[in-house]
């Protein structure tokens, strides 16, 4: 409620709209004219909406003037293994590059995946895509299957809120936050933690039925 009221933040509308995109897919299954609509609502927002999420605003954001376009010069420079962990600052000062709208000590560029290209380079930036769309897929798939079975419904609609909620967090990522601070990394992995965790104990479950019911056989 603080983010998407009070601080009107950004991030968290996207976040937001990616957690319920995903939950409506998830519980109502995927179909091009359901996903219409709140396609057309989020673009109307973008053009005819509020001046602080219209793009007009958005494009003088100073993470697409300045911090964004620093960090590809960054990646541009060191493109394999990155600047090293941390050093998105000093690497874009030693390019002489300076920020008209931030701080100079300005220390990430508010893109954890931008901010993974600059500072580890492509193999990186590979590997933290490789971490990410491999348990999210896994476990989307387990979730999705879960629901559609129709038993323990509870437990997998409980479960779909927090793995929505971990593709949220990875959504707001795309224009706030440092992986590296230890607030952003402890709770995103506590929530991806979470649904993993509740996706491995229902298939144990579910394999002890199996063992039970072909032990009674």
């Amino acid at each position: 409620m603080y983010l998407l009221i009070f601080t009107r933040t950004r991030s968290s509308y996207v976040g937001f709209a990616v957690a319920l995109l995903l939950l409506w897919v998830l519980h109502r299954g995927f179909d091009w004219k359901k996903i219409l609509l709140p396609l057309a609502v989020g673009f109307g927002l973008a053009f005819f909406g509020p001046q602080r999420v219209t793009f007009s605003q958005v494009l003088k954001d100073g993470r697409i003037t300045d911090l964004w376009p620093f960090a590809i010069e960054v990646f541009k420079n060191w493109p394999i293994l990155g600047s090293g962990v941390d050093t998105y600052n000093p690497a874009f000062r030693s390019l002489g590059l300076v920020p008209s709208q931030d701080s100079i000590t300005i220390p990430h560029p508010h893109n954890i995946y931008l901010q993974f290209l600059a500072e580890t380079g492509v193999i990186g930036f590979a590997t933290l895509m490789l971490f990410l769309m491999v348990y999210s897929l896994w476990f989307l798939k387990r979730i999705a299957g879960g629901l559609r079975q129709g038993q323990d419904k509870e437990y997998w609609g409980l479960l779909s809120f927090f793995g929505c909620a971990y593709m949220g967090y990875m959504a707001t990522a795309i224009s706030a936050h440092s992986f590296f601070r230890v607030w952003w990394l402890g709770l995103s992995m506590l929530v991806l933690g979470v649904t993993l965790g509740g996706c491995v104990w229902a298939e144990r479950e579910k394999d002890e039925v199996r063992f039970v019911r072909s032990g009674d056989s």
